[in-house]
């Protein structure tokens, strides 16, 4: 049987849609499971759009689902999560809605605008409908408006946008065409083999990137920064770096990615580095933020998906080696920004640079701050003119250590010249922070919100300690 899922998954790659169908794909990351949580959340709003429709969203046997959807197929009538089957064909859609003895056909997607594979899906759905002889009007995609900002309750019609796609589907040819190369894969007793492309990075990183890049050399041309170059070396065949012509041309950042690995130690801009430190003024400032979001927005003055600060990390190094760590963590599921920014405003002096990582995050996460309280702005403002990008000296190669494998994001930098990396913390990334607080601060659906804040206190206090440690590393190198 091939579902709308398993079509999409093989029209974006074969061998993914043999893995998914021989249950080899790895199980559902905590990421994966908040993301579907939150498109229910959305999905739950649609359905208040349509308080007529008969849900058949309770039921979980394919039968049973087809069966109900045949006896209330009627004029008039609209449907939630009604199930169809041709041949070895099965879709459920979203919405299923009467028109005139017609049928609209709905998708809904928690995402913020229409995705190409949204057409895909909704494709196979009109010609499985089609096939069983239902007339199709037109179809929708749902998705949320991020543009609209929450005040008192909830608007659904204000929140949710609704994009007619009729005409920008693919053909009844194209998926009978891919229904076919999917058939004859799924007799397959292996996965097909087929070359790696842009498909596993786009849309995302593929659920089974990790398994059909396992046997890349560990210096690679992926981890070079033109993208454009890596997949054209590839191509051609070449994959390991040793067996790039030595005589290529390559851009400034790719030529020290390619120093590095080729002596087989960091390559190192002394002059870059020693202006960019030269060029810091104490204290310096420390700073991170962390952040949650969530589909359907929570606080007032607030947005779809808007990442809200939730938290702070800063370390403040004077000039003669004193450091003190301030930092905040909401505690309750209250808006925590007025708090956070009360916080901040005591603990953040008006002098020296504030050093971040990546400083788009925290600028904009700043900005959304002042439209929120604008008796703020000229404070945040300055703030913001204070900002310093420890992230440039990576994105620009100045430093660069074959064990970063590409990578200048604080998780591979920091290990690259300190040795030291998150692996201790029962927290390592962002992502996990985010939905951590969220289901125990927020929702409060975990028993163990204290064991939680410890860990989300040391996750971003280290955030804001590497810095530090890769400043003063930087220092060492500038000196030998």
């Amino acid at each position: 049987m091939i579902s709308k899922s398993d079509f999409v998954r093989g029209v974006r790659c074969s061998r993914l849609f043999w893995y998914s169908k021989n249950s080899e794909l790895p199980p559902a990351s905590l990421e994966m499971k908040f993301f579907s949580s939150q498109g229910k959340k959305f999905e739950h709003r649609v359905h208040e759009l349509f308080p007529n429709a008969i849900n058949l969203s309770h039921l979980s046997h394919n039968d049973e689902i087809i069966t109900q959807t045949n006896q209330n197929l009627k004029p008039g009538k609209t449907i939630f999560e009604g199930g169809f089957f041709y041949k070895n064909l099965f879709v459920k859609v979203d919405i299923l809605e009467s028109v005139n003895n017609k049928w609209n056909i709905y998708e809904i997607k928690s995402s913020t605008k229409v995705k190409p594979e949204h057409k895909i899906d909704l494709g196979f759905q009109r010609y499985v409908l089609e096939k069983l002889g239902l007339v199709i009007n037109k179809c929708f995609i749902i998705h949320v408006n991020n543009k609209y900002v929450k005040n008192g309750e909830i608007d659904n019609k204000e929140m949710i946008v609704t994009v007619d796609i009729t005409k920008e589907l693919p053909g009844e040819t194209d998926i009978e065409r891919e229904i076919s190369d999917l058939a004859l894969i799924l007799k397959n007793n292996k996965a097909p083999e087929i070359e790696l492309s842009k498909n596993c990075k786009k849309p995302g990183d593929c659920d089974n990137k990790n398994i059909c890049w396992s046997d890349l050399p560990e210096y690679n041309v992926f981890h070079l920064n033109d993208w454009r170059k890596y997949w054209n070396l590839y191509k051609k065949g070449i994959v390991n770096i040793d067996d790039i012509p030595s005589d290529m041309e390559f851009k400034p950042k790719d030529q020290n990615i390619l120093q590095a690995i080729r002596s087989n130690k960091p390559y190192i801009d002394i002059p870059a580095i020693k202006s960019f430190l030269d060029n810091l003024n104490f204290p310096l400032n420390h700073f991170d933020f962390e952040t949650f979001n969530t589909v359907v927005p929570i606080f007032d003055n607030s947005s779809p998906w808007q990442q809200l600060p939730f938290q702070y990390s800063l370390h403040v190094e004077q000039e003669n080696g004193n450091i003190a760590h301030f930092e905040f963590l909401s505690r309750d599921n209250k808006d925590p920004r007025r708090e956070l920014l009360n916080s901040l405003k005591t603990n953040l002096g008006d002098k020296g640079d504030v050093i971040v990582y990546y400083k788009n995050f925290e600028v904009l996460r700043l900005k959304e701050l002042v439209k929120v309280f604008p008796e703020e702005e000229e404070w945040i403002n300055q703030v913001i003119e204070r900002i310093v990008d420890l992230w440039d000296v990576f994105w620009d190669f100045s430093y660069y250590n074959p064990i970063q494998k590409g990578s200048t994001s604080l998780k591979n930098v920091f290990p690259a010249l300190t040795g030291r990396s998150y692996s201790e913390l029962n927290i390592q990334e962002g992502m996990v922070a985010s939905i951590q607080f969220y289901e125990s601060h927020i929702e409060e659906k975990l028993d163990n919100k204290e064991d939680i804040r410890r860990d989300l206190l040391k996750y971003c206090g280290l955030d804001t300690e590497a810095m530090i440690l890769i400043i003063n590393h930087l220092k060492e190198l500038v000196k030998k």
